[in-house]
């Protein structure tokens, strides 16, 4: 499922891409979306910084007291905690022996 779901991201890119080009609103949340269903999948590396690109493009296009960009930060703080969450786990099996 979430494997579509990052396809489905790329193709609405493309469309938009071709539409209205790079550097647009439209651009930025691709960027947000595609980086959060990295994260639902586990490549939390890829995906924090799928949505730092974002933050930065959102800087650009819509300035940085734009609310989106606002929600952005969220997104990325959300994504910081996930893999915290994550090492934290990992840490955990480790000391209790367990293989990862």
């Amino acid at each position: 499922m979430q494997k579509r779901s990052l396809e489905a991201y790329e193709r609405a890119h493309e469309i938009s891409r071709a539409a209205v080009g790079d550097q647009h609103h439209d651009t930025v949340l691709y960027l947000v979306g595609k980086g959060t269903a990295l994260g639902a999948v586990g490549r939390a590396e890829e995906a924090a910084e799928v949505i730092g690109l974002g933050l930065a493009m959102g800087h650009t296009v819509l300035g940085m007291r734009h609310p989106v960009v606002g929600s952005i930060h969220h997104a990325l703080a959300l994504e910081y905690e996930r893999r915290l969450r994550a090492a934290k786990a990992r840490a955990r099996r480790r000391a209790a022996g367990e293989e990862e």
